[in-house]
């Protein structure tokens, strides 16, 4: 720790090493045990104190970075894992026998609190990167993956919420509400109900979105909120499930759709909760069915949607084709009927599948299984599961056979023609109508891919790497290590692996092939002006830097001093570039600047920013934060205003939604 308790260079950026959260605690105490070593009576417990101060910041960062690789063993971090607990309640009992201040104590209690929950998350990242790797996982029905999810108590439990939920609210339920996200148990009671059919058919009928996003409401009073004042997302959020209804009913499927959206299923208040699942995110990821993008003009250009983009190829079924909406989805009218052709029962059992026992006869499989088998070959499905006679059985569409899970004996399967059940009079002649009018829409949209033909437009996108910063904005740097853990464990469990039809990640390569719904807009008229005696002419530049008003991105600039950096709640999903520097308390030099200088300053951001230049960027950073601290000196507090945030009183200048200083 000897290294890492050095304040290096008084002002910089936040960096990989400055990020554990418990290490400027550690460094307080640390300076003050080493203040008072020489002349306390105690010197013998403030040196094992110094001494299990370095031995928790050593093990608390190699769990931190255990998931990137590294010298460690596994079962050296196990060890790390059992041994940390005991290390933290040493040193709080040998601070409370050091007769320290009340402010070195406190520090040390930050420093448990820190490092307790970073070994929480170590904890979640070694569960995920296990239940990943287990293809019993990867393969099971939503409700067992639920369960295996809580196998790690540190885990929060996956939540999911029926669109039925988001259209009674009329916007998105947050996490926690009462009308909100519910579990996947009370979840599966509701879709059993609302299609009439037992629990393992409810759960092979259930569809269930990842909403890849990014929050519209960035800024101003009502800032971090995914949706737009109008929300327009929640409303366009049901129309899609309507219309997937819609066109699975009329491919001869009927299904319920549910969606895991990170404001409704995961923690917004608590600062710890939202790191956990922050780090649980391929879990989740890996629950969901079908993946639902929406777009915005940087979509392919932020950090978090292009891991979610990663984690979804790597993980989920389809994340090959995610569709792709936005506000310019047509919604369906409210009279109408999500299931417009009601398949008559003498239509469904025109065929049925039959396996041939042990005396050379065919027996048909029962109604349950039928219905299983007839969705699963609807929908396209290898293979699929189903339960006879009080036996398990695996299916192969492909080769005709069935295979007794418990025992391995393998069956030959068929499909056969069945007696059509007879309807008499005017019901028989309304049930043959409504059948030629299903058997119609089988045939010629086979599929729910045949049937959304013409409204999708396919297009590929290629993957870039997250972590590339000339590839993708990232939304704050302290969240560079959650990224790359994200990133690691995508790797390190290959696509082709998971799933048949993937391929192994390269950068700029490997494509996804958006199934979009977004209306196809015509080009914006470019402003011209009319030249005397000739046709227009677009409007050229002259030369001019460009106005903060037009800059590359929105982005927020925030100081912390050491205190701060203790106590920091940061906003965790807000889409602002947020940049993070630590100040030890440099000073500026010169007198106060003028404020056209510092709005020159703020424009060689926006180019650096935009240019990707790291150094130019850094450099006028470090300017324009001095320039800041000199403009609020004691000579000239009047241009500063003071604001309450979050319960914490924070300096803000004219630049207010842009800077904050500690």
């Amino acid at each position: 720790m000897s290294t890492r308790t050095e304040d290096g260079e008084l002002l910089r950026p936040l960096a990989d090493s400055d990020d554990d959260l418990w290490l400027d605690a550690a460094r307080f105490v640390l300076q003050q045990v080493q203040a008072q070593t020489k002349t306390a009576r105690t010197a013998w417990k403030l040196r094992k104190l110094q001494s299990l101060l370095r031995s928790i910041d050593s093990g608390a960062y190699t769990l931190a970075r255990a998931h990137l690789g590294g010298w460690s063993l596994p079962f050296y971090h196990r060890y790390l894992h059992y041994q940390m607990p005991k290390r933290l309640a040493s040193l709080v009992d040998t601070a409370n026998g050091a007769n320290l201040d009340q402010a070195t104590l406190t520090s040390v209690y930050q420093v448990r609190t820190s490092v307790s929950h970073a070994v929480r998350i170590a904890s979640v990242r070694q569960h995920v990167q296990r239940l990943l790797s287990n293809r019993h996982f990867v393969n099971a029905g939503l409700e067992k993956k639920s369960w295996w999810i809580l196998e790690c108590p540190e885990t929060p439990p996956l939540r999911l919420i029926h669109w039925s939920r988001i259209a009674a609210a009329g916007q998105l339920p947050k996490y926690g509400a009462e009308a909100g996200a519910t579990s996947v148990e009370e979840l599966l009671d509701e879709v059993e109900d609302r299609l009439g059919v037992l629990r393992d058919a409810a759960e092979r009928q259930l569809v269930v979105f990842l909403l890849s996003h990014r929050w519209l409401r960035t800024s101003g009073s009502q800032r971090g909120h995914p949706d737009s004042a109008e929300n327009i997302k929640a409303r366009k959020l049901v129309t899609f499930a309507k219309w997937f209804m819609r066109m699975a009913a009329a491919a001869g499927v009927q299904c319920e759709v549910a969606f895991w959206i990170d404001y409704c299923c995961c923690e917004q208040d608590d600062f710890f909760g939202a790191d956990l699942a922050m780090a649980a995110l391929p879990l989740y990821i890996a629950a969901c069915t079908k993946v639902l993008v929406w777009r915005t003009p940087d979509f392919d250009r932020r950090c978090w949607t292009m891991v979610e983009r990663l984690l979804s190829y790597s993980f989920c079924p389809g994340g090959l084709t995610p569709y792709v909406i936005d506000d310019s989805l047509a919604e369906l009218p409210e009279h109408a009927d999500l299931f417009p052709v009601e398949l008559p029962r003498a239509a469904q059992e025109e065929e049925i599948w039959e396996v041939r026992a042990e005396d050379g006869n065919w027996q048909p499989f029962e109604d349950s299984a039928q219905e299983i088998l007839r969705a699963a070959q609807l929908a396209g499905l290898p293979h699929t599961q189903v339960k006879s006679g009080g036996r398990q059985y695996e299916i192969d569409f492909k080769r005709l056979c069935q295979r007794n899970l418990a025992t391995g004996t393998r069956r030959e399967i068929r499909l056969r023609a069945a007696a059509v059940v007879s309807v008499g009079g005017e019901a028989h002649d309304a049930a043959m109508e409504r059948a030629a009018q299903a058997a119609k829409l089988r045939k010629s949209q086979g599929s729910v891919d045949d049937v959304l033909h013409e409204a999708i437009q396919r297009m590929p996108k290629k993957l870039p790497n997250p972590l590339d910063a000339d590839s993708c904005l990232l939304t704050r740097e302290s969240h560079r290590r959650h990224i790359a853990s994200l990133v690691s464990i995508a790797l390190a469990i290959p696509a082709f692996e998971v799933f048949a039809d993937r391929q192994p990640v390269e950068w700029g390569l490997t494509e996804v092939i958006e199934h979009s719904l977004v209306a196809r807009q015509p080009l914006p008229i470019r402003d011209t002006e009319t030249r005397a005696g000739g046709p227009a002419r677009l409007r050229l530049s002259d030369g001019q830097q460009p106005s903060r008003e037009l800059a590359t991105s929105a982005w927020k600039l925030v100081v912390m001093d050491s205190g701060q950096r203790q106590q920091r709640q940061a906003e965790r999903l807000s889409d602002i570039d947020v940049i993070i520097w630590v100040d030890y308390g440099e000073s500026p030099e010169g007198s106060p600047p003028s404020p056209e200088y510092i709005d020159r300053l703020f424009v060689e951001v926006d180019l650096a920013l935009g240019q990707g230049l790291r150094e130019q960027r850094d450099d006028a950073i470090r300017s324009l934060i001095l320039a800041l601290k000199a403009d609020l000196s004691p000579g000239r507090e009047q241009v500063c205003v003071r604001f309450r945030v979050e319960g914490r009183l924070y300096s803000f200048i004219e630049y207010a939604d842009i800077v904050l200083l500690p």
